[in-house]
């Protein structure tokens, strides 16, 4: 991934335009580090297993794991729709043509 586009980079823009706080030394702010442990925590909830979970967020194998574990694109990918199904379950995502406009 493009490091100038990667999501941590992106957090502040995405925040500002969502009026969220941002930033550590902002009261109630939102960092980077916030997203990506809610995200491994809900992807426990979720029941994704613990490889899956740490290499999707970028941590390397180590030990037994990096020597025995090869994970496949398809894994990583079924992993990923556990978790997204989960999400928009959750978060109940409303179509665009449901949206009424007030202006």
């Amino acid at each position: 991934m493009n490091d100038n586009n990667s999501l941590k980079k992106q957090s502040p823009e995405i925040c500002r335009k969502a009026a969220i706080p941002y930033g550590r030394k902002v009261e109630a702010g939102l960092t980077f580090h916030d997203i990506r442990r809610t995200c491994k925590t809900n992807m426990v909830t979720v029941g994704v297993d613990k490889v899956c979970r740490n290499v999707i967020l970028g941590h390397r194998l180590t030990g037994i794991e990096a020597h025995y574990i090869v994970l496949t694109d398809e894994v990583l990918k079924k992993a990923m729709e556990q978790y997204t199904a989960w999400f928009d379950s959750r978060f109940q995502i409303v179509p665009k043509n449901k949206v009424k406009h007030f202006f």
